[in-house]
């Protein structure tokens, strides 16, 4: 079931007066020309439904017609003075020529018909999952249809000259022209044909053409409208205030105001679109900036884990460094500022380690030296001390004292050897 089938919408009826050089403005609105079309949705116009009733020629044949019976009136009238034997009136008449066929009024002797009901009634349906029902709308919109056209030819017959139903604007609505012809007789003026609408009764009581479409359209869910009349005559025989009269907007009005209200909530919505675009540009410069602000904290971020890694691997270095072991291998691809500090680093080692091995030989070399002079001058003295002993016993001394001279002879040879070797691999790399 629709979610609006407990609400009651009524049927809206309006009648408008109009002159038939006023229908220029119909047919204007008809074609979606003008000023008073602009708030009709271009993309619907397709959807609107001409000539229910009549045709392409309804205004043409209208304005013959109204012609004609100028003509014919005219003539009945010079006749059935003639007839009377009212010389001097015929001849008046004659001078004044035919007359619009048409007793003279405010509003013109045309009515516009206009249809409607609110739009909540059109499209306010759901099924009973909630969404849009499109079908129960186009089943409406062809009731809604079906119900004004028959209630226009079954009210007001051959009156009703053109009839369409529109579906670009607000609501769905639907136009009629009616032409309410009449024929009066009488012996001063003949057989006369005029546009009179009090001769139709729904066009002479606006409270009863309510009463009727009201309970014609009741068959399709619609109700009568606020009635109103009889409202204010029972609020005046109780002595109360009465209900204000409704201000009808003539339908060419109505659409001038809606369209400049149209307009207006266009321009309003222009106005929100630039203001929420504006938004979206800041909010994009915004979400920009955070971006790059958060990028560049990344790269920082990165930027300090890459170097306390740079640093730890650095300690490491000089850790090892620091012990007088080499230096590892590098393992796949070192920073930059790691192979530098590898670089530097072994550089220093072995710059390190060459001058320890030059301090390690140069002290040898004194040492050596030194040892060589204590012999020497130990040799001196043995010499000098075995001088001074005398003979028989020096030569018992020196039976047991030349064996450790040999020994001490020999260690001299070995020592002679090994500093000679080294001074070649000093002297080259490669021995």
């Amino acid at each position: 079931m629709p979610a609006d089938a407990a609400k009651t919408h009524p049927v809206v009826l309006r009648f408008q007066s109009m002159f038939p050089h006023q229908l220029d403005r119909y047919v204007l609105h008809e074609d979606r020309k003008g000023r008073g079309s602009k708030h009709c949705d271009p993309d619907m116009r397709n959807a609107n439904r001409l000539n229910l009733i009549g045709d392409d020629t309804w205004r043409t044949r209208l304005t013959l017609e109204l012609e004609t019976a100028a003509d014919e009136n005219f003539a009945e009238e010079i006749d059935a003075l003639k007839a009377l034997n009212r010389q001097k009136d015929y001849l008046a008449r004659g001078r004044a020529g035919r007359q619009d066929p048409w007793r003279a009024s405010k509003g013109g002797p045309l009515r516009e018909v206009i249809l409607t009901a609110n739009a909540e009634w059109f499209d306010g349906t759901t099924n009973d999952f909630g969404e849009v029902d499109m079908i129960e709308q186009a089943r409406r919109a062809d009731d809604f249809v079906d119900c004004g056209i028959r209630w226009l030819k079954s009210r007001f017959g051959d009156a009703v000259i053109t009839a369409r139903a529109d579906f670009d604007e607000t609501a769905p609505h639907i136009h009629a022209i009616i032409a309410p012809w009449a024929e009066k007789t009488s012996k001063r003026r003949g057989r006369q044909r005029l546009l009179v609408p009090n001769s139709m009764p729904l066009l002479a009581s606006y409270e009863q053409a309510q009463d009727d479409v009201g309970a014609f359209f009741g068959e399709i869910g619609l109700t009568r409208g606020q009635p109103l009349a009889k409202e204010r005559r029972e609020a005046e025989a109780a002595g109360e205030k009465k209900p204000k009269p409704p201000q009808h907007t003539p339908p060419h009005i109505w659409r001038q105001q809606e369209a400049s209200r149209l307009e207006a909530e266009k321009a309003a919505l222009a106005e929100k679109k630039r203001q929420h675009e504006e938004k979206e540009v800041t909010l994009s410069e915004a979400i920009e900036e955070h971006d790059q602000r958060d990028a560049a904290l990344s790269c920082r971020s990165e930027a300090m884990e890459k170097r306390e890694l740079d640093m730890a691997n650095a300690e490491t270095l000089l850790d090892i460094a620091g012990t007088g072991k080499a230096l590892p291998p590098p393992v796949g691809d070192e920073p930059d500022r790691i192979r530098r500090l590898r670089k530097r680093t072994t550089r220093a080692f072995e710059e390190t380690k060459k001058k320890a091995l030059r301090d390690a030989d140069h002290m040898i070399a004194e040492r050596i030296e030194q040892a060589k002079s204590l012999a020497v001058a130990a040799a001196t003295f043995r010499a000098a001390l075995i001088e001074a002993i005398p003979e028989g016993l020096r030569k018992g001394i020196l039976r047991r004292v030349d064996p450790a001279a040999a020994e001490l002879r020999e260690e001299e040879k070995r020592v002679t050897v090994v500093e000679a070797r080294r001074d070649r691999k000093t002297e080259d790399p490669k021995y």
